[in-house]
This record gives C-alpha cells, sequence and structure tokens, in this order.
C-alpha cells in the first residue's frame, strides 16, 4: 500500500539512508503524487548528516527543484560535490518554506512512501511544534513507522571501482 505526505512551510520531510558504496552522490530520485494542486511548487532537496539517528547536521549540498506532477522524480546533486562515505548514515530533506504553499489546496508536493521496506534508513517528519518525528502514516511492519519511495545514485570511489575490477579480471581469468 502506498502513502503520502505534503511537503510545505511548516512541514518537512526527510529520509535518511546508509550508502553502500562511498564516494560522490550523482543523484537522488524520489516518487511524486501529487494530490494537491498544479505541479509548480518551489521545493529544496537538501543532504545533511545526521546527528543521534535524525537528520539534523550539517547540509552537505542543496538543489532547489519545482516539483512534477507525479511519478519518478531526478535530482542532480554531482555539481554540488556532495561526498559520502559507505556505512555512514545522512538524510535527504526535502522542504518547501513559501508561506503560500501551507493550506489546502496548495499543500505542495506529495511525497510517496509505502510501508518500511528500507532496513538502512527511515522516514521522518518535521513539524515546528513537534521538531523531527518518524514519519509515516500507513499501518507496516513497523507500527506505521515507514520509508520515502526514493533511490540514490553513487559514483563509486576509486578504490571500489578498482576491486570491481579486480573481481571482472578473477571471473574471466576462471573461465578460462
Amino acid at each position: 500500500m502506498e502513502w503520502g505526505g505534503a511537503i510545505h512551510a511548516g512541514k518537512y520531510y526527510a529520509q535518511t539512508f546508509t550508502p553502500s558504496v562511498g564516494g560522490p552522490l550523482d543523484h537522488v530520485d524520489f516518487m511524486v503524487d501529487n494530490f494537491f494542486g498544479p505541479p509548480d511548487y518551489p521545493s529544496t532537496a537538501q543532504i545533511v548528516e545526521t546527528v543521534g539517528g535524525q537528520p539534523t547536521g550539517d547540509v552537505l549540498g542543496t538543489v532547489s527543484f519545482t516539483a512534477p506532477a507525479a511519478g519518478w522524480y531526478s535530482l542532480d546533486f554531482a555539481p554540488e560535490g556532495v561526498e559520502l562515505t559507505s556505512g555512514i548514515l545522512y538524510g535527504i530533506v526535502l522542504a518547501n518554506d513559501d508561506p503560500n504553499y501551507n493550506s489546502p489546496p496548495t499543500l505542495g508536493c506529495n511525497i510517496s512512501w509505502g510501508g518500511d521496506p528500507y532496513a538502512g534508513g527511515i522516514l521522518w517528519e518535521w513539524t515546528p511544534a513537534g521538531g523531527w518525528e518518524y514519519g509515516g502514516f500507513g499501518p507496516g511492519p513497523h507500527d506505521g513507522i515507514s520509508d520515502m519511495a526514493f533511490r540514490t545514485w553513487m559514483v563509486p570511489d576509486p578504490a571500489t571501482f578498482a576491486l570491481l575490477a579486480l573481481g571482472g579480471l578473477a571471473a574471466i581469468r576462471r573461465r578460462r
């Protein structure tokens, strides 16, 4: 089952994630389900460090975007020079500070999620009254805790690339 929530002034969403490959972050994809109006919400996406598991650390890169109507949306982080370390927890924060997008029917960009299929992080919701709290409304394997529908794309660091090349050479050699 898929659920969603709108980012707007006073309500942001973040997904924590743990890259399995270190190196530069190329881009981030996320699913948009826009139920609340035209697809023109000025928004930002940030890659942040985490503190105590929450997406409250230093900002590593910021990309501005205008949300599409629906479907997968890709944000190019390559120009930001965001370097991520394998096995470290980071956050993707989606925000909109425009006060004109704070009430129906213009709630902003509706981000999709469903259940908790990703073990390397979790969905967070931020409001002025509560700060960062576990996000998600739907029933799931972890009592309503969810994950944003997202994908990260990394450029492997040279050491990882070298290991992949050596593994490929070994496989070719074994065949002969």
